[in-house]
């Protein structure tokens, strides 16, 4: 996923194997710079939503209670940057139980944010919105 940062770089979020990696692009996304860790996420090899908000925060949603820790695929939070990603501030826990995957979002035109993401899919196939 990506953002455009207020000075005009592109920030990429992507789902990897090692979990989140970053990568940025100052030319419109012609050309990337080598992905690496981000210094303060940590996450699972698992989908999560990343976007910037009408207040131009930064929306994350991720796997885990904490911004640099995750026990898999359990405890959904929101967390929102005001400094373009430098920090997070929150840890909502939208969702504690484990099995749940596949966080999306959009923000409607009065504010609201709504978060979808499925529980145990293959047995249970649930899906949620909040």
């Amino acid at each position: 996923m990506i953002v455009e940062r207020k000075d005009g770089v592109l920030w990429m979020l992507a789902r990897t194997r090692r979990g989140i990696m970053e990568t940025f692009s100052k030319d419109d996304g012609h050309t990337w710079s080598t992905p690496v860790d981000p210094p303060e996420i940590r996450h699972p090899n698992a989908r999560f939503h990343f976007r910037r908000l009408a207040s131009g925060r930064i929306l994350l949603v991720k796997h885990g209670d904490r911004i640099d820790a995750h026990d898999g695929r359990f405890k959904l939070s929101a967390w929102l940057s005001d400094d373009e990603g430098k920090s997070w501030k929150g840890g909502l826990v939208i969702e504690d139980r484990q099995g749940v995957s596949y966080p999306d979002g959009f923000q409607a035109p009065d504010g609201t944010i709504y978060i979808s993401y499925d529980r145990y899919r293959a047995t249970d196939g649930e899906i949620l919105l909040t």
